[in-house]
């Protein structure tokens, strides 16, 4: 009876502690994404928190499912920031759309010269995620990667 007990309270911490304050984060965020890129395909996230299964479900709840792409967020070590794909189902490993192709794998100067971003970071060899040293340099990813996977269809 006491792992029952333990299993219980411990789900409950989680739920009252983590997903329900990151609903309220996650969703604040999704209502604002038009403020921060006018295409609501380029979501902010300034505090950090569990976000891509809430965006799903709160995606589909507003009847917005698959409009965002990439969501930024403050790198957590320092004054970088990241850009992420959203994956299209819960549990996914795969994205919406990709950081574009010619940049995956590629780092620091050589990726600034393959990309033209200056300040650009890297990007993962898959394509799921990528940094740059200014939030401006991550939007202009996530437009020019959105550009490119628009072209491609």
């Amino acid at each position: 009876m006491t792992i029952a007990e333990e299993e219980l309270a411990w789900n409950i911490k989680s739920l009252t502690q983590v997903r329900l304050p990151a609903y309220e984060i996650v969703k604040d965020e999704f209502e604002r994404r038009l403020n921060f890129h006018a295409s609501g395909e380029i979501m902010l996230m300034r505090k950090p928190c569990p976000w891509k299964s809430l965006l799903l479900e709160i995606e589909k709840e507003t009847g917005n499912f698959g409009i965002v792409k990439f969501v930024l967020y403050p790198d957590g070590g320092g004054n970088n920031w990241r850009i992420s794909t959203v994956p299209p189902t819960e549990g996914s490993f795969g994205q919406r759309v990709s950081l574009k192709k010619e940049w995956r794998g590629v780092r620091d100067s050589e990726l600034a010269g393959v990309s033209g971003i200056e300040d650009a970071i890297f990007v993962h060899a898959s394509g799921f995620i990528g940094g740059a040293k200014s939030q401006a340099s991550c939007i202009r990813m996530a437009e020019e990667s959105i550009a490119a996977h628009k072209a491609q269809q």
